[in-house]
């Protein structure tokens, strides 16, 4: 039972970590793992958005794969 005025919040993230790469496989957070992670510094070459579909590869900088 949630006390009144206190709020319930759920994030989701699905990543796995295979060949020295991240896999973002669902980010459903407000500011986006990736984006988080190469403020970070990790180089955007390692972060594989697994999620999205091949032809939305054209807008984003960073490696997308299809499962």
């Amino acid at each position: 039972m949630i006390s009144k005025g206190k709020k319930l919040k759920y994030t989701h993230v699905y990543i796995e970590i295979k060949n020295k790469n991240i896999y973002i496989e669902a980010d459903f957070t407000e500011e986006a793992i990736a984006h988080k992670l190469i403020t970070l510094n990790m180089i955007k070459n390692d972060i594989i958005l697994a999620f999205k579909a091949p032809d939305m590869r054209k807008f984003t900088e960073l490696l997308i794969i299809n499962n």
